[in-house]
């Protein structure tokens, strides 16, 4: 094939594989990749938040499971009742709050 069989041969192609997509804004790549990045600086700086907070969960927990431990027997019945309550009352609202998904 020579050279101008070839570019008509490309012209060709290129004709036929018109996209019927335009391509995206270059304004709307460059606000999404600095979205992003502001994403991932959020999450470095909230890192060590995260971190403290599932470790005051864990204190928390086993403070609880000790003080459930030296509970006289009729307030440990009444801590459960309330516990089980407010477990109940959380999975409404969770329900509740998922229903809409």
């Amino acid at each position: 094939m020579n050279q101008p069989d070839f570019e008509q041969a490309m012209r060709t192609l290129a004709a036929q594989a018109v996209s019927p997509v335009p391509l995206p804004d270059v304004d709307l790549i460059w606000q999404r990749a600095a979205v992003r990045e502001r994403r991932r600086q959020a999450e470095l700086v909230l890192r060590p938040v995260r971190l403290a907070e599932w470790l005051a969960c864990v204190v928390c927990a086993a403070a609880g499971v000790a003080l459930l431990l030296t509970l006289d027997p009729a307030v440990l019945r009444l801590a459960g009742m309330a516990f089980s309550i407010a477990a109940g009352v959380a999975l409404a609202l969770v329900r509740t709050l998922t229903a809409d998904e």
